[in-house]
């Protein structure tokens, strides 16, 4: 996500600084429960890894990310 985010806010000559912890928080949750076999360590499944305030947070920077998106496809 962070790095299509750049090239979005370069391409729209945007200032992205505020969304880039947004974008590396989400990039980390986004291989684990797709694939859950990939870290051999790790023997409960994503859904058990996870708990309802990770999600809460993973929600908040999706929607800071996606207003900034939208904010764009608006003008």
């Amino acid at each position: 996500m962070y790095s299509l985010l750049l090239r979005v806010g370069q391409e729209y000559e945007e200032d992205i600084a505020y969304l880039e912890g947004y974008a590396k928080f989400l990039d980390k949750h986004y291989t684990p429960p797709r694939y859950p076999n990939l870290h051999l360590g790790i023997e409960l499944p994503a859904h058990k890894l996870y708990v309802t305030e990770d999600a809460e947070k993973c929600l908040e920077a999706a929607r800071t990310v996606m207003n900034f998106v939208k904010k764009l496809l608006k003008n």
